[in-house]
């Protein structure tokens, strides 16, 4: 949501961008915190060049308890949290560590534990499946959060979503298949050029 899944609250949570020096030492501190609730965490690649970040973005899957959302909202000191209904991510207003007056937006995404490497794989890669995707549409193939597929154009026309027949999930089986490097999965890009 880039940082402003608290700005519509009366009164709105003030949550400044991150520098990229306290954005991944935050990120280090959340990792490791969400780890100690889920079996299975990460974060996507980041885009580079960024010169801030408006939020910190983690993905989770495979509760290592069966967990409701206060208790993570309480260990994490939140202020507030939001969860748009229909929605697998809940945003929360943790403290700033900086600036008493202050929250850092967090996005917990939790996914299902067989498609949670394609998730971080396909979220890490979100500006190159954008051009990616146009490029596969073409062949039938289309890539969501949890694989590539083909489509069926017959059953396209009437229903998209059941037109999808899910051919891997696996993110080096696609990039084996889409001829690209395995080990750009996860390797962030340089610079914007790159």
């Amino acid at each position: 949501m880039g940082g402003k899944a608290f700005s519509h609250l009366k009164p709105p949570l003030y949550t400044p961008r991150l520098p990229p020096a306290l954005y991944l030492a935050l990120r280090t501190r959340y990792l490791a915190h969400l780890s100690a609730f889920y079996s299975q965490v990460g974060t996507p690649l980041e885009a580079p060049e960024k010169p801030s970040y408006g939020d910190i973005d983690i993905l989770v899957a495979q509760p290592v308890l069966p967990l409701p959302p206060t208790p993570l909202a309480t260990s994490l000191a939140a202020h507030a949290s939001l969860t748009t209904p229909g929605s697998v991510t809940t945003s929360y207003a943790v403290p700033h560590p900086e600036r008493p007056d202050a929250y850092v937006q967090l996005d917990v995404h939790v996914c299902e534990a067989d498609t949670f490497a394609f998730e971080l794989f396909h979220h890490g890669h979100g500006d190159l499946w954008n051009i990616l995707g146009s490029s596969i549409r073409a062949f039938g193939l289309t890539a969501n959060n949890v694989g590539l597929h083909v489509r069926i154009p017959e059953i396209e026309m009437l229903d998209r979503k059941q037109s999808l027949l899910h051919l891997t999930g696996d993110p080096d089986a696609v990039l084996d298949f889409l001829r690209l490097d395995r080990g750009a999965r996860w390797r962030p890009f340089g610079s914007v050029e790159e």
